[in-house]
């Protein structure tokens, strides 16, 4: 037996540590956590929307009313060259502030507060704000926001309340159209 197989053990063996402690350490912990400039933050509080905010439906965000999606996670995976790995941190919630490439988030629910976060945007950063490619400056307190950033690229989609109240609407229009013309069978 050479050293290969002791150096796969060993590094699964890492692994495995790494994720028990992390696992341990999330259900030991208090919901308070520190954004780092690989970590980004926020939550969501209203239905799903088409662009996956609220809810947590559809690989979207947010706490939900009564429950629904995740409004922090991180995931590490292996890089795909093998040699390393990278961490993603996905935050939700709305947007109390915003200075610059600096997001302040809350993340929770409508009734109960996770945790308040600073974001920095780093590296690559891609914005979509009502389903529109925007820049930071057009952020703006109260926007609903979901932010994933691995250290050296930073993704965040945010929406406006009356954009997906919007899009609410239409999706319900939508629904209503689709059950109107719908050929059911005879019972």
């Amino acid at each position: 037996m050479g050293r290969r197989p002791l150096k796969s053990a060993l590094v699964i063996g890492a692994v495995c540590a790494v994720t028990g402690a992390s696992v341990a350490g999330i259900a030991t912990s208090s919901a308070a956590t520190t954004a780092t400039a690989a970590k980004a933050t926020s939550t969501d509080t209203r239905p799903d929307d088409d662009f996956g905010h609220g809810g947590g439906g559809r690989g979207g965000h947010g706490g939900g009313i009564g429950g629904g999606g995740g409004v922090h996670s991180e995931s590490v995976r292996a890089d795909a060259d093998g040699s390393g790995f990278t961490t993603t941190v996905d935050d939700s919630g709305t947007l109390t502030a915003v200075s610059g490439a600096s997001l302040t988030i809350k993340e929770g629910t409508a009734t109960e507060t996770y945790d308040t976060v600073k974001v920095t945007a780093k590296g690559t950063v891609t914005l979509q704000r009502n389903g529109v490619t925007s820049k930071l400056s057009a952020l703006k307190v109260g926007d609903h926001v979901r932010v994933s950033t691995d250290g050296t690229t930073t993704r965040i989609d945010a929406t406006t309340e009356a954009y997906e109240k919007t899009r609410a609407e239409e999706r319900a229009q939508r629904e209503e159209q689709r059950d109107a013309t719908a050929s059911w069978p005879a019972a």
